[in-house]
């Protein structure tokens, strides 16, 4: 992977890059609240089944998010990151 996608398509277990939060409304405020910002290191951690949430590792905390949400934070692998 090395294209930019949403926090909700990228692969598990993989240090990421946030490049941008769109604004999805009130949900965006909230997020970036959280300090998902763009330049922050993001890793999804589980994901929950019959797209459920995702528990999802920023800066030195961990939360949940829904898809909807993460459907509004774009993506990238963090340089020299690999899968494992």
């Amino acid at each position: 992977m090395s294209e930019i996608v949403t926090l909700a398509d990228a692969p598990t277990d993989l240090a990421l890059q946030i490049v941008s939060v769109e604004d999805a409304g009130a949900i965006t405020d909230r997020l970036v609240e959280f300090g998902m910002t763009p330049g922050a290191r993001v890793e999804i951690l589980r994901r929950a089944p019959w797209s459920g949430p995702l528990l999802v590792r920023l800066r030195h905390f961990v939360l949940t998010m829904r898809p909807d949400a993460a459907q509004a934070v774009w993506v990238r692998p963090e340089e020299g990151s690999t899968r494992g």
